[in-house]
């Protein structure tokens, strides 16, 4: 027998940060307020940093994780990051190649601009030296985003679509699995 078995790799939980939305009636323009949510991801235990990265937003797009009540996920399930990376001559830039489920948006404009947000804000929150996004499919720039053609032409940061969020900001998460 000529077969060879390959090492399974050493699946470890890391703790991350996944950005939801806070329900849009609870804010005074309609927006939803951004939280930052602690959850657990399971992942082979020598990946790096952007692997873990892939590992957080593809959470979003899964449906593994758990929403609390009062709260929304408008990313999609299905939407998944295929790659990320760091991009070439800008320190402080990502690119994440997404799949074409990403380009179908979240089916209206504030939730597309909920989605885009989450994702920006998971992304950047990730890595601290992290401040802008580029979106790519099929190794391709996103120009038109989700089904009002939202511009993505050039790289994002957590202030491109500010004005689609609540005005409350929360830098700390909140534990989903509090006592009391």
């Amino acid at each position: 027998d000529t077969s060879t078995t390959s090492p399974t790799e050493p699946i470890a939980d890391f703790g991350t940060i996944v950005f939801l939305g806070q329900s849009p009636e609870n804010s005074f323009l309609g927006n939803p307020t951004l939280v930052p949510f602690e959850t657990t991801v399971a992942i082979a235990g020598d990946a790096d940093e952007l692997e873990r990265l892939k590992a957080t937003l593809n959470m979003l797009g899964s449906e593994d994780l758990t929403i609390p009540d009062g709260f929304i996920n408008s990313v999609p399930a299905g939407v998944e990051a295929l790659d990320v990376r760091r991009a070439e001559g800008e320190p402080n830039a990502l690119i994440v190649e997404m799949n074409q489920a990403f380009l179908d948006g979240a089916g209206g404009l504030l939730a597309d601009f909920t989605m885009l947000n989450q994702l920006i804000y998971t992304a950047t929150g990730a890595l601290p030296d992290v401040v802008q996004v580029q979106f790519i499919v099929d190794n391709q720039q996103v120009t038109q985003f989700g089904s009002e053609g939202l511009d993505l032409s050039s790289a994002v940061d957590r202030e491109t679509f500010q004005e689609h969020l609540a005005l409350i900001y929360l830098t700390s998460p909140i534990l989903a699995n509090q006592d009391g």
